[in-house]
């Protein structure tokens, strides 16, 4: 949902956002709040105890400028058109094959635009085919293979490193348990 909540945000400027997710539940939900302006969820406190909470859109949204859809990051298509900005957060390791979106993400943005990805490299074989990773793995003579790297020579051809730089992130379970990251975030502009 995070995601989503990143489209409605930048439906606060005048320009027009795409949120796209793999969750038909996610994207319904975007839509729910996108129409509503507000929603409820349920929050996990602890074992079987629930407590129901209430979101609203942020003052100043423009939902009429964001449009949610359900699709494939790997898959996605060219009706979607060109873009300024293509966000891509916490999706990279995530998706199952993560170098033909890589290779492919180009088509949709725009010269000058920019892609921006922000991943954790959480590299497990539930979402990705280890044989499909770029990076987390050791080489044929034994040296690690960063994943960083790796993107950098697949992007080499149509973007330019233009900033790095870490972003902390915080996973709520329930109230006692989080789960704390640090995702890489690059950013790339392309050529």
């Amino acid at each position: 949902m995070h995601a989503y909540w990143r489209s409605l945000t930048l439906g606060l400027c005048e320009q027009q956002a795409v949120g796209i997710d793999f969750s038909q539940h996610f994207t319904d939900a975007a839509k729910q709040m996108q129409e509503r302006g507000e929603m409820t969820y349920e929050a996990h406190i602890q074992g079987d105890i629930h407590e129901v909470r209430h979101v609203k859109l942020p003052e100043g949204a423009k939902p009429a400028n964001v449009r949610f859809q359900q699709g494939d990051a790997c898959n996605l298509s060219e009706s979607l058109g060109k873009f300024d900005a293509v966000f891509a957060t916490n999706l990279l390791c995530r998706l199952p094959e993560p170098q033909k979106f890589l290779t492919e993400i180009g088509g949709f943005i725009n010269s000058g635009g920019i892609l921006a990805l922000v991943s954790p490299y959480s590299w497990l074989e539930e979402y990705t085919a280890k044989d499909k990773w770029i990076g987390g793995v050791r080489d044929a003579q034994g040296q690690p293979v960063d994943s960083f790297s790796v993107i950098a020579k697949l992007l080499a051809r149509d973007f330019e490193l233009v900033e790095r730089q870490d972003y902390p992130f915080m996973i709520r379970e329930h109230e006692r348990k989080y789960q704390w990251g640090v995702s890489d975030g690059t950013f790339w502009k392309r050529k």
